[in-house]
């Protein structure tokens, strides 16, 4: 059933109805969320973690390269310990490898794939409004993270967190 069909379901329903609706979307989502930070922490004991706060402060550089490319897709200056690459530059269904140096010493480095072009058109044609249905956007969320979208899952996730304080699974997913 699409988007429209269910709104024009839904407003068909007396206010009892749309209430009893609301509820157990509520409910569902909530289950999925327990269950899928259960899942995440589970995920998450496997990975290393590099302590790395002094280098996170120093200005470096990001160099990203193609997998297979001599020609780097994009060096650029960075601080603060992130960067966010312009996803104009990535092509769809394509590894990467990124290298983070600060004063000509590497300080990490790590391999990403980009989706594909039929999942990027998914995540595009599911992705609900700013003002849609709370239950909407953390079944979004849910999907970015099985899709492996986990830095937009994320992000997904912290707007998720700051709307509901009392769900404090969602903030952990945003870590």
């Amino acid at each position: 059933m699409s988007r429209p069909e269910v709104a024009a379901k839904q407003k068909k329903l007396s206010e009892a109805q749309r209430k009893l609706v609301a509820l157990e979307r509520e409910k569902y989502s909530t289950q999925w969320a327990a269950k899928a930070s259960e899942a995440y922490g589970k995920i998450l004991t496997r990975y290393p973690v590099m302590q790395r706060a002094d280098d996170a402060k120093a200005q470096g550089e990001v160099m990203l390269l193609a997998v297979g490319q001599e020609k780097p897709v994009l060096k650029a200056k960075a601080s603060g310990g992130s960067y966010r690459v312009p996803a104009k530059l990535l092509v769809p269904d394509t590894e990467y490898v990124w290298t983070m140096t600060v004063a000509g010493n590497e300080i990490g480095s790590a391999r990403f794939r980009t989706l594909n072009a039929e999942a990027l058109a998914q995540v595009e044609h599911r992705r609900p409004s700013e003002r849609a249905d709370f239950s909407d956007r953390l079944l979004f969320a849910l999907m970015l993270q099985e899709m492996g979208a986990v830095e937009e899952a994320r992000e997904s996730w912290a707007k998720l967190a700051q709307e509901r304080t009392d769900l404090p699974e969602l903030a952990a997913f945003a870590k």
